[in-house]
């Protein structure tokens, strides 16, 4: 499993702790401060947008890739093959262009 898939999980996980906590506590007369919560759950959702946009950055950048192997391609007169253009793994670099994008 992917690094920023085990922190989605842990966050959500963590998420689902606190809010059983408060519901707990609630339930027992003692109650979270709001601003506690408040800013608990902001933290966890800058963390899930942070997550949200290096998985649509990857994407793009994957995207772009491809399209610059099927320009040079074409470029070298060469057929375009399914094979050329289907992702090779999850690598954090290619063999195509030596650009890192770690």
């Amino acid at each position: 499993m992917k690094s920023l898939s085990r922190a989605v999980i842990a966050a959500f996980t963590i998420c689902i702790a606190y809010t059983i906590t408060a519901v707990a506590l609630a339930v027992k007369g003692i109650y979270l401060p709001d601003t506690l919560t408040q800013y608990f759950f902001i933290t966890f959702g800058v963390e899930f947008a942070a997550t949200a946009s290096i998985k649509i950055a990857k994407s793009v950048i994957s995207g772009k890739e491809t399209q610059n192997l099927i320009e040079r391609l074409k470029q070298e007169n060469l057929p375009v093959d399914k094979a050329d253009i289907t992702q090779k793994g999850d690598n954090d670099y290619d063999d195509y262009g030596g650009q890192y994008y770690g």
